[in-house]
């Protein structure tokens, strides 16, 4: 009996006599037969498009999973708001397998997320600039984001010498437009002017005495 094990595949003959067995030996010692890979059917893998929310990192879809012996590597992501197109390549383990489809190409969406900017309200003294209290965010703005937002409390209408009183809705938002964000920022608040304070310490207030000549006198 002589037996040839070639790429995993066991090849057992039975040799009647001696003659035959060194015809065989022959046959096998010059076998010249190539042997193919099998085929893993991998085109029922889902690798769909997906959806996601901005989060201010990089992002991606994740790997499918495999049958035994495949393997998957996907490369592309995205940051910003916006389309990417992600692949998917697979492999095998061994070169006793390929695979039917080499690359899978899906679509990741990243849509903006909504926040909404509410100015705070602010106060200062008569015969002062006026400034800005800051403002309230709902939602997340990302710290690589707020250079480029630029938001700005905006005081309109009030100046130093505005009047004692409260300016109704004279606080407001501006900021720059940006793709990652949907931005809600149209609520106003008020700005109020107080009374100032006099320093009185250093007035002089002190008795006097006059020479009566009939009239008032005031000093």
């Amino acid at each position: 009996m002589i037996i040839l094990i070639k790429k995993n595949i066991i090849i057992t003959a039975k040799i009647p006599n001696k003659a035959a067995a060194q015809a065989t030996q022959w046959a096998l010692t010059h076998w010249n037969a190539e042997i193919t890979p099998y085929v893993i059917d991998n085109n029922s893998i889902v690798f769909e498009n997906a959806t996601v929310s901005y989060n201010g990192q990089s992002q991606t879809i994740a790997a499918p999973s495999v049958p035994e012996h495949v393997t998957v590597i996907v490369t592309g992501s995205g940051i910003d708001a916006g389309t990417y197109e992600i692949t998917a390549t697979f492999g095998t383990d061994s070169t006793n397998y390929i695979v039917a489809t080499e690359t899978i190409t899906a679509t990741l969406t990243i849509t903006p997320i909504n926040i909404t900017i509410t100015p705070n309200q602010a106060s200062g003294i008569y015969g002062s600039t006026p400034v800005g209290n800051g403002y309230n965010v709902e939602g997340t703005i990302y710290d690589r984001d707020l250079t480029a937002l630029n938001i700005q409390v905006v005081i309109a209408g009030v100046t130093e010498t505005s009047t004692v009183g409260t300016y109704s809705n004279a606080i407001s938002i501006s900021y720059v437009a940006n793709n990652n964000y949907v931005v809600t920022a149209t609520a106003k608040a008020d700005y109020i002017v107080t009374a100032g304070s006099i320093n009185t310490d250093n007035i002089t207030f002190s008795n006097t005495s006059v020479t009566y000549n009939g009239k008032k006198n005031v000093t």
